[in-house]
């Protein structure tokens, strides 16, 4: 049975503990601009990201920083992703002890994808990608303007699609009016499945990789 890596709400629905954490990238931002800066949090709401298990006494009882919070309240959180322009993202590991919610003006990794592309983003972080029917498509750019690693663009009054900086977050896709574009899920043999059980255990596997490479 395949895991549930990339379904958000089977993700919090299963946690018995769950914390809300002020988006680090957001605060972080603002801290090096002197100013707001996210476009994402207009009104200066960084609470956005979450915590699960240990992690939630990590960040209260040793950062004092956050507050635990219910399952109802963590699945109103992440709806608004949408409305936001924001992809949650989770830790790299099958329990999932943190989740995102990753905006293009404040987040390094959607920012590096963004800046870099070239497959980053197909092939390392979703098992969706995002297929255009381009006879369908009116060109109203609504779609350019959501996509944080832009993989969509408005050229020439004609809208442009490279597939290889695609996260499959699927914010083009909830405001398409013509119903140009849809997500769907890649082929098996493409589809990537956290292997370390834990973060503590992903963290001793790069460590060791580290080591291998002689990389700091």
């Amino acid at each position: 049975m395949p895991l549930d890596i990339d379904n958000i709400e089977k993700i919090i629905q299963r946690q018995k503990r769950i914390a809300v954490v002020p988006c680090f990238c957001k605060v972080t931002s603002k801290t090096f601009a002197g100013k707001h800066i996210c476009r994402a949090a207009p009104d200066e709401d960084y609470e956005t990201c979450l915590a699960f298990g240990e992690f939630v006494d990590f960040y209260i009882g040793e950062l004092g920083m956050s507050r635990e919070i219910t399952v109802d309240e963590a699945l109103k959180i992440m709806s608004h992703s949408s409305d936001r322009w924001t992809t949650p993202m989770v830790l790299n590991d099958k329990n999932v002890e943190g989740m995102c919610n990753c905006c293009r003006c404040c987040c390094g990794v959607v920012g590096g994808l963004k800046a870099f592309g070239g497959g980053k983003a197909r092939e390392t972080l979703s098992n969706y990608v995002s297929v255009w029917d381009e006879s369908l498509c009116g060109h109203c750019g609504t779609c350019a303007e959501r996509c944080p690693t832009t993989a969509r663009k408005l050229v020439d009054g004609k809208m442009v699609f490279d597939p290889d900086r695609c996260l499959g977050c699927g914010l083009c896709v909830d405001t398409c009016e013509t119903k140009a574009l849809k997500l769907f899920r890649k082929p098996e043999d493409k589809l990537f499945y956290p292997p370390d059980q834990c973060y503590t255990e992903l963290l001793d596997n790069i460590a060791r990789h580290r080591r291998k490479t002689r990389q700091i």
